[in-house]
């Protein structure tokens, strides 16, 4: 048996580093430039359908928020509050520096696991022969250590940051939720992938960070993996990271709530001598009004779910490039957590309140910088990480620090040059939401001259989305022969 783990040890440690991961890599940085696109199209329409492009020219100011001197709103002439601008610059500040401490905590957390993966190597005498005590207290205990302590200070962080936030003072929702998602986001960065950034870049013996063991403590604490190895060290991390991180949160979202809502029923019903089986399948359940007060409120939904979603975008654009099955798994994780989510918003926790937007905010520019990242990040990967600079050239080049460095920039450019050619071959706007566009702003003017909507209404409007239609689907070849659904909003009648 110990035999058997070996081999499949020696296995493992070469079988996902080929010569196919700069393609790969390139290929993922590609696909997320395509994936923002089509995204920005399909949300513009989404956007046009449902009339929500004025919507934050006419945000309220939040109920939180306090002024402290009031002045003239040089638009309206009216008297309004306002909070000092300097005032809430000092406060970001001094939450930047509370953020940064927090990422610091995060490093300094990793670190020490993994110099407590070091000491226990040496003090147990673990060698390359397979023991289950070396694998308990080497592999096992600092998995648990990791997930305990990334789930225990994205707890407290969250905590901390929500009152930083609410300390700051902002005017509107949108600017109070474009600084939470930034702190949120950051700490939520370097929480789920410092361990993925040592095991690509510090860990590698050819990078030389650990020359003396880390923070030059010695050569006992020298964590380093062999060239030829780190690739597929770092893909089966990926791989862990992605099966196992979803289970706490589906978890949560399941049990937390049932058990929420078996404590609210057995305290309404404390007076009658039932079991907890009997008072939740009970008469006092089919009362609608009971049914949803015992649901657990499902708290800021939409933030959470996105935060979700933008780590795990991350993940599989920054470090897929050597696990080519992290986007499946990827996705498998993404259609389960629909269903899980559906489940909460109908059945689990009570139904948040909808509210109308123009879009995904700040989001959109976390993902696109996430994008620009992954490419950087996949460059260094290829180069530094796998073992394609010996394996592609073949000995023909000196695989140097410098001659890596070039093939960083060879890569990064040419990738850089493909999006760019495909952002511009793709436009932001599809050919009926233009025409569309268009309309509404003619028929606004007609009505304003004219006093009357103009002829045709939506029998015309549909003839000229059909013709912006065939137009756009030959001018974009990459758009070519699919049929974009847009829906036809008759502004033209008269009610």
């Amino acid at each position: 048996m110990t035999q058997l783990f070996s081999s499949l040890s020696k296995w493992t440690l070469n079988a996902f580093d080929t010569e196919l991961t700069a393609f790969f890599a390139v290929f993922m940085s590609i696909w997320g430039s395509i994936f923002l696109t089509i995204w920005n199209r399909n949300s513009a329409v989404l956007t046009s359908e449902w009339d929500c492009e004025s919507i934050r020219e006419n945000e309220s100011d939040r109920a939180q928020f306090y002024g402290t001197a009031t002045e003239i709103d040089c638009v309206t002439g009216e008297t309004m509050v306002v909070y000092p601008s300097w005032i809430r610059w000092l406060k970001i500040a001094f939450s930047l520096i509370i953020v940064l401490f927090s990422m610091g905590v995060v490093v300094l957390s990793v670190f020490s696991v993994i110099l407590y993966k070091c000491f226990v190597t040496q003090y147990l005498q673990c060698g390359k022969e397979f023991n289950w005590l070396c694998s308990l207290c080497i592999s096992f205990l600092p998995s648990v250590l990791n997930t305990s302590s990334t789930m225990l200070l994205g707890m407290i962080y969250s905590g901390v940051v929500y009152r930083l936030t609410d300390w700051e003072n902002h005017r509107t929702q949108t600017e109070y939720q474009n600084a939470l998602i930034i702190k949120l986001f950051a700490f939520q960065f370097v929480n789920n992938y410092t361990s993925l950034f040592y095991i690509a870049f510090i860990r590698p013996e050819s990078n030389g960070f650990q020359r003396d063991g880390l923070f030059g403590l010695g050569q006992i604490y020298k964590d380093v993996c062999k060239e030829g190895t780190c690739g597929s060290l770092l893909a089966l991390q990926l791989m862990i990271h992605l099966m196992i991180k979803p289970f706490p949160k589906w978890s949560k979202d399941i049990v937390i709530p049932y058990f929420v809502r078996l404590t609210k029923l057995a305290r309404f019903n404390r007076n009658r001598e039932t079991t907890a089986q009997e008072m939740i399948m009970g008469e006092q359940e089919k009362n609608i009004l009971i049914r949803e007060w015992i649901k657990p409120n499902p708290g800021d939904f939409a933030l959470s779910e996105l935060s979700e979603k933008a780590i795990l975008f991350g993940t599989t654009m920054m470090f897929a490039a050597l696990f080519p099955l992290a986007p499946l798994i990827a996705l498998i994780i993404g259609l389960i957590d629909i269903r899980i989510d559906a489940s909460r918003l109908v059945w689990f926790n009570r139904r948040p309140i909808p509210e109308r937007v123009s879009g995904i905010g700040i989001w959109l520019n976390i993902l696109t910088f996430i994008q620009y990242a992954a490419v950087l990040t996949n460059a260094f990967i290829v180069s530094f990480t796998s073992d394609f600079c010996t394996s592609f050239f073949s000995g023909a080049i000196d695989c140097n620090v410098e001659n890596r460095l070039v093939i960083v920039l060879v890569f990064q450019n040419a990738t850089f040059l493909l999006k760019y050619l495909l952002q511009s071959i793709i436009p932001s706007t599809s050919a009926e939401l233009r025409i569309s566009q268009r309309r509404k702003r003619f028929v606004a003017r007609y009505v304003n001259e004219k006093g009357r909507a103009p002829e045709g209404g939506l029998k015309k409007t549909s003839q000229l989305l059909k013709l912006a239609s065939k137009a756009s689907r030959k001018s974009s070849p990459i758009l070519r022969g699919k049929r974009t659904k847009t829906k036809v909003i008759d502004i033209s009648s008269n009610h």
